[in-house]
């Protein structure tokens, strides 16, 4: 968003390091991966600016943490078992070493094997190309690596026509007929840009599992 603030696109990958190393490639057996997040901002005009953030494994492991300190079952074709099987129905966990993470897609039928070639897109623009070391072979803590972009859109195209052509796609996108049961459709960044405002007047929201979490750190 830094760049997305100064009419660029921003890029940044990220090569989670170990102790991270959670997600299993397609037909593995063993995680050799982190979630390796992959995120993209790219300013508009009125509209607000299009922001993609997501892990390329299954689901993010902090959703993974907070599921097992509440209670919470992951849901199918989120984790394998300790074998790499995936499992197809919902699961409680206590441990999350008693399990892997699949890609983004879940299984291959699903498109797992999409997910993985981003996974491995952001290992090696983040670690790779930086000259960091490796996780994968690696026993000892090695940490996250990133890689950031910063594209200047004059160097591209005109500025103003470039936002006046993307608040056309994204109006387009947030006017869309919505399915039945749905309020509205949603661009990436959409709904967090209008949350902002909603917690800088009234704060953050914090699971209660997680204010007692904090409390029980800070009496140790």
């Amino acid at each position: 968003m830094i760049a997305a603030d100064q009419d660029m696109v921003g890029l940044c990958t990220a090569g989670a390091g170990v102790p991270r190393v959670s997600v299993v490639p397609t037909y593995a057996s063993e995680p050799l991966f982190g979630t390796n997040p992959m995120a993209v901002a790219a300013p508009a005009g009125k509209e607000a600016p299009f922001l993609f953030d997501v892990a390329t494994s299954t689901v993010a492991g902090n959703k993974i943490r907070l599921a097992i300190r509440t209670g919470a079952p992951l849901l199918p074709g989120w984790v394998t078992d300790k074998q790499g099987r995936p499992i197809a129905e919902e699961t409680l966990v206590q441990d999350r070493h008693q399990f892997h993470l699949l890609p983004l897609g879940g299984t291959r039928e699903q498109g797992s094997h999409k997910g993985y070639g981003f996974m491995m897109m952001a290992e090696i623009l983040g670690t790779y190309l930086s000259g960091g070391l490796p996780i994968m072979v690696l026993d000892s803590y090695v940490g996250s690596k990133a890689h950031f972009v910063a594209y200047n859109i004059s160097a591209f195209t005109e500025l103003e026509s470039y936002k006046r052509d993307m608040d056309l796609m994204l109006e387009k996108l947030r006017n869309a007929k919505p399915v039945e049961g749905q309020e509205r459709v949603l661009y990436p960044g959409l709904g967090e840009h209008e949350e902002i405002s909603v917690r800088r007047a009234n704060g953050i929201p914090l699971h209660k599992e997680v204010i007692q979490w904090f409390t029980v750190k800070r009496s140790d």
